[in-house]
């Protein structure tokens, strides 16, 4: 063996020392009564079904009038059903040119699609842009559970 490793071996010899009596100590097992293997049992996995969606709401946008960042009700909505947040969107129709942000007037926009969808996602308030044109509003239907 070479002496350079001689020194190392010594100290792991003393870390598994230290480490036998702290275990010692903590289970109350004297340090000549500790198994060789510890077994740590695998941890249980519980397998639950999501929980989905159980109201929606459609939201209709009047976009015969300008919008700045205007937000559409959606966090009024779900405070009056004790709910902390929506899981889905989509948008059903897109009369006019519109832009959206979700829960805050920070974040980016988003140019409305129909057929656009956000999911997984916490949802608090949507924010409605646009310059007043359409004569039919816009439709964005809002998903979230009550329990």
């Amino acid at each position: 063996m070479s002496i350079l490793l001689i020194p190392i071996l010594n100290r792991i010899d003393v870390l598994i020392n230290r480490i036998e009596r702290l275990i010692a100590a903590t289970t109350g097992v004297p340090v000549d009564e500790l198994p060789t293997e510890i077994v740590i049992p695998p941890a249980e996995v519980v397998i639950s079904e999501p929980l989905l969606p159980n109201r929606y709401k459609l939201f209709r946008i009047d976009l015969t009038v300008a919008h700045d960042d205007e937000p559409i009700g959606l966090g009024d909505l779900l405070k009056g059903v004790g709910v902390p947040h929506a899981s889905y969107m989509s948008i059903i129709t897109v009369p006019n040119a519109f832009t959206f942000r979700l829960n805050s007037t920070d974040m980016d926009a988003i140019d409305a699609a129909v057929g656009l969808e956000w999911d997984a996602f916490e949802i608090t308030e949507i924010f409605i842009t646009n310059d007043a044109a359409a004569v039919v509003p816009a439709i964005m239907n809002v998903e979230y559970r009550v329990d």
